[in-house]
């Protein structure tokens, strides 16, 4: 079985996964999935075909093809098309002879990944404490966090795909009680 665990930045989905992996379940972050992929030569000839000058000296200029598909969502669109599948590739062979395994999904609601998951478990948190934690992981403005809450989907909108909703505004303690009656 196939569990993503979703949420919005600063809701706290990193936390569960860490503590989901700490009671021994299988947990693998698909952005982590995803910066292995851009390293290989199927992916970067593509994005390349795509965007020439998008690698340079075999490796994927971030910075560059970053200014392209963060600037035109049909740009983005055109990225997802090209390194979804194979990120979805690589959850089936880790997935392979595992009775469960999680998925931590940063990327979910218009995504391939959007309906292939067994269950999903959406993690929430109150904005002001989005906000807050966004600030102190990673130095940014209040404005900008929210700016970049803005820019993602809502709870609401992250609900219609869950099966579990659990709720992250108080401590780790809280958290891991959560999971623990939902796992």
């Amino acid at each position: 079985m196939k569990i993503a665990i979703i949420g919005g930045i600063g809701s706290g989905k990193s936390a569960a996964a860490h503590i989901i992996k700490e009671m021994g379940y299988p947990v693998y972050d698909a952005d982590e999935i995803y910066k292995e992929i851009s390293t290989r030569k199927e992916y970067l000839d593509k994005v390349n075909a795509t965007w020439p000058g998008a690698v340079k000296d075999n490796a994927l200029d971030r910075a560059y093809l970053g200014k392209i598909v963060f600037s035109d969502k049909k740009e983005l669109e055109k990225l997802n098309a090209i390194a979804h599948p194979l990120v979805k590739q690589e959850i089936d062979i880790l997935s392979k002879d595992k009775e469960v395994v999680y998925f931590e999904v940063p990327v979910f609601v218009g995504s391939i990944l959007q309906d292939y998951f067994d269950r999903v478990i959406l993690v929430e948190a109150e904005v002001k404490f989005r906000i807050s934690r966004i600030m102190k992981r990673s130095g940014y403005d209040k404005e900008y966090a929210k700016k970049i809450i803005a820019s993602q989907p809502t709870d609401e909108e992250l609900e219609k795909y869950a099966d579990v909703i659990v709720e992250n505004n108080k401590d780790h303690i809280h958290l891991r009680q959560q999971l623990a009656k939902v796992l």
